[in-house]
């Protein structure tokens, strides 16, 4: 996380920062707050959630994407960029895809949300596109991205 942040401090695009942490107690979100004041970041929203153990994990991620998505309806965002902190991105990276939206939900009480999270993300499309609107994907548009998990 401590080097997802240095990374996100060097952005040339002005952006908000808002990040989830479905961790169990607040020691993690405790130690984000510390990498944020070291590397500078004063644009961000922590918001900690606990979500019981024996939930999936894609109900997590469910959740988590709902709390943003409210976040950004809230507050009249322009776009939403998810943006996992395994990703290392160059620094002009939000410049060139600054441009995505989406306005739809992701958890299971919407309609006609499949029931298997596998397929989610072909649903959020389908969504996307049936309400008028219109989704990228990215590929080789920016680069190098570097992945943590790979190391």
């Amino acid at each position: 996380m401590e080097r997802w942040l240095e990374n996100v401090s060097k952005l040339e695009y002005p952006a908000d920062l808002f990040m989830i942490d479905s961790s169990v107690g607040l020691d993690y979100a405790e130690k984000v707050k510390k990498y944020c004041e070291k590397y500078g970041i004063k644009k961000y929203k922590l918001e900690h959630i606990e979500i019981p153990k024996f939930q999936p994990f894609a109900e997590k991620v469910g959740c988590s994407r709902e709390i943003i998505r409210q976040e950004i309806l809230k507050n009249d965002y322009d776009a939403w960029l998810s943006w996992e902190p395994v990703i290392i991105v160059p620094v002009n990276a939000l410049e060139k895809i600054a441009g995505i939206m989406g306005k739809y939900g992701f958890l299971l009480e919407y309609p006609d949300m499949p029931d298997c999270w596998a397929q989610e993300g072909e649903w959020f499309k389908k969504q996307v596109l049936k309400g008028g609107g219109d989704y990228v994907e990215v590929y080789g548009i920016i680069g190098p991205i570097d992945h943590l998990n790979d190391k």
